[in-house]
């Protein structure tokens, strides 16, 4: 069951720890928190063009803690995250 939180800010920061779909995100930052799998990880690049930042950047899907944060480019936008396990704060 997912158990998807927002901690205040001006944006928020959102938890996604399960493996719904989540969709009209608008972060730039995700931090897994422990041994993660992203199947999908999409967004908008400067011109408001889809982006798929698995393939794109080459990001395999597979996250532990050891990586730290991913950052996408300036201007770039996560706007849909899936999960196949695991957990990650969005900022």
């Amino acid at each position: 069951m997912s158990k998807n939180r927002r901690i205040n800010g001006e944006r928020g920061t959102f938890i996604i720890d399960g493996t719904s779909a989540n969709t009209d995100l608008n972060y730039e930052v995700i931090i897994p928190t422990e041994d993660t799998v992203l199947s999908v990880c999409t967004g908008l690049d400067n011109d408001g063009d889809s982006f798929d930042f698995k393939a794109e950047m080459n990001w395999d899907g597979t996250l532990t803690t050891a990586h730290g944060s991913l950052t996408v480019p300036r201007g770039f936008k996560i706007t849909a995250i899936t999960l196949t396990s695991g957990e990650i704060v969005c900022l």
